[in-house]
């Protein structure tokens, strides 16, 4: 990840004796093991891991990142929190999916995680929003000073200090359910304290990175290879982009895998995301997907990694056949030891339900969360995303509006009613919640990004091309200015202003995504209304023979067409027929095309 400098083991020693006298984690006296836990809540949001916390006392999220060397936060979030930079005179680089990024660095005069206050804590400072309304990443600075435990399904991650406990198994909560154990391992690099171990892929030895930041886990293509799986051969796909630290996005390939085995467990006839990738000392990423359907305690004290299975597919792209030890099933003492008892741990469970696509229990436990405890909005906001997930969009309004009443400044509840509106094709109330929304937030916020597509649905054109501009000019490095290229490349198109812009825009998606249609589509309809005709009907066929199913590439193809009529009268004809295949397609698509002026 970069080079070790002074202030990391600085900083990492203060954190370490600060912990230990604020939370009780000095060791016990030398007799039976003794396990001192630490909780903190954890809530998930789209495969991510967030712990809440304070910077100088203003409330904010992390994402708890195992495969971060050092806690981070981007340079919007410094802005807004108006936090000093210096440089660090030293070559030092972070690396991850999507680049290197040269960092700087800042202090926080007071960082709060939990309970847990701390003066003076240093941060990296670079790269793009991690997402989900998170500040920042707490990484391995944070994470390793004591043992941890990730019990991400119950919705806490816990530190802990063992005392008397050589040679110990410290999977304590285990009583009759298998154990698998690995050993830690030791990075020779001083800098790197990542928790790496060892798996078996289609019988061929790899090295896995436990990455809590890493929303589905990850394998390179070079490990695939050693593995005998051809990333495009018989039977894989494709599996979209993914992106990390750096400005770049990397596509991405879905193949099936005969044996994954790892500890005491193997799992056969799974699929793996694979990337063009090489990750920083290690051939795969086991990612959250593997955190929810397991508990596991890496013991730093021991240098090993305790984890048992909860149950359910391992890796979330379909359900797999699981032999954890030949056993699939928790045992029944574990599962009454874990059984929640209020309303916190009813919510912790049902958010882990919720991120593992369990729709049912998850509304389930977040219902019973908000018996117990009526005036939290976060259960309802939960269950309102559950309803919404599971295409239950009156029942997600309902509870939406229950969190805006006891929250009114909910942005999280403000957007995701804007979205629902949207949905049903309310302009006028989307513009509304988007305006309360844009208010409340700060001029850096990265929730920018998402009240930029509601502006753009909703047809203000105008709100939708300022907010990109603020998004982007807050996120010089971030990996989504890809997709706001787009954004402004489409916001031109439909609304039919900044066309030069625009055009440039959609440019730049066609170079950074060679084999995407929509800098295509949105190019011919530019171009369109520019009267070009000729450049219109090649763009448009273009992005139809890319996308044939795409009703805005057949309508931006059919508009050409139509246009060429006069000297090209088959053309006239052709149209005709791509228009209707548009309709049959997406009969909005052609009503909306209509309605801004991009008629034949």
């Amino acid at each position: 990840m970069g080079k070790t400098f002074p202030f990391w083991k600085r900083t990492m020693k203060r954190l370490f004796i600060f912990v230990i006298l604020s939370l009780g984690l000095a060791p016990a006296a030398k007799a039976a093991c003794n396990i001192n836990l630490t909780p903190f809540p954890i809530t998930m949001d789209g495969s991510q891991t967030l712990i809440a916390g304070k910077i100088n006392g203003e409330p904010v999220r992390f994402i708890a990142d195992s495969g971060a060397f050092f806690s981070m936060l981007s340079p919007a979030v410094a802005a807004q929190f108006k936090l000093l930079l210096r440089p660090i005179n030293a070559p030092v680089y972070v690396g991850g999916i999507g680049g290197l990024v040269k960092p700087e660095l800042t202090t926080v005069r007071q960082l709060s995680v939990g309970n847990l206050t701390v003066p003076n804590v240093t941060f990296l400072v670079g790269g793009g929003e991690v997402g989900h309304g998170a500040a920042g990443l707490l990484g391995q600075n944070f994470l390793r000073i004591a043992d941890v435990e990730y019990d991400l399904a119950n919705g806490v991650i816990r530190l802990s200090q063992p005392a008397g406990c050589a040679g110990q198994s410290l999977a304590y909560w285990a009583k009759s359910d298998p154990v698998s154990v690995l050993d830690l391992w030791q990075n020779p690099r001083a800098d790197n304290h990542a928790t790496i171990s060892y798996a078996t892929l289609n019988g061929a030895r790899i090295k896995v990175m436990f990455d809590t930041g890493a929303s589905t886990s990850f394998l390179s293509f070079a490990a695939a290879r050693r593995a005998h799986i051809d990333p495009s051969g018989p039977g894989t796909e494709a599996g979209g982009y993914s992106v990390g630290i750096g400005r770049g996005a990397i596509k991405t390939r879905i193949a099936p895998v005969e044996t994954f085995q790892i500890g005491g467990e193997t799992i056969k006839h799974t699929r793996l995301r694979l990337g063009d990738e090489d990750l920083p000392d290690a051939d795969m990423l086991i990612g959250v997907d593997f955190f929810l359907s397991h508990r596991i305690y890496v013991a730093n004290s021991q240098g090993k990694i305790y984890f048992t299975y909860n149950g359910g597919p391992v890796f979330a792209l379909e359900p797999q056949t699981t032999a954890p030890l030949g056993d699939t099933t928790p045992a029944p003492e574990t599962l009454a030891a874990d059984e929640p008892k209020n309303a916190v741990d009813f919510g912790r469970r049902g958010a882990g339900e919720l991120d593992r696509l369990q729709y049912g229990v998850a509304i389930a436990d977040l219902s019973r969360a908000h018996e117990l405890a009526p005036e939290e909005p976060l259960y309802i906001y939960q269950r309102a995303e559950a309803y919404y997930a599971s295409k239950q969009p009156m029942k997600a309004l309902d509870d939406v509006n229950a969190t805006l009443t006891l929250s009114p400044k909910d942005v999280d509840a403000l957007i995701l009613r804007a979205r629902l509106r949207a949905d049903a094709d309310d302009n006028e109330k989307v513009i509304q919640d988007a305006n309360t929304a844009d208010a409340l937030l700060p001029v850096q916020s990265d929730q920018r990004f998402s009240l930029a597509r509601l502006y753009a649905e909703a047809d203000d054109f105008e709100r939708a091309w300022r907010e990109y501009e603020t998004w982007m000019r807050a996120h010089p490095d971030d990996a989504k200015r890809m997709a706001a290229f787009a954004g402004l490349c489409w916001v031109g198109a439909l609304g039919g202003e900044h066309l030069g812009q625009a055009k440039s825009a959609c440019d730049e998606v066609s170079r950074l995504v060679s084999d995407d249609s929509s800098g295509q589509t949105g190019r011919s309809l530019i171009e369109f209304r520019l009267r070009d005709y000729f450049a219109a009907f090649n763009d448009g066929r273009a992005a139809a023979k890319r996308s044939p199913k795409d009703a805005w590439a057949l309508y931006a193809k059919g508009l050409g067409e139509m246009r060429l009529g006069k000297p090209y009268p088959d053309r006239t004809e052709q149209g005709k027929i791509d228009l209707a295949a548009a309709k049959a397609i997406d009969p909005k698509v052609v009503a909306r095309a209509a309605r801004l002026g991009l008629a034949p």
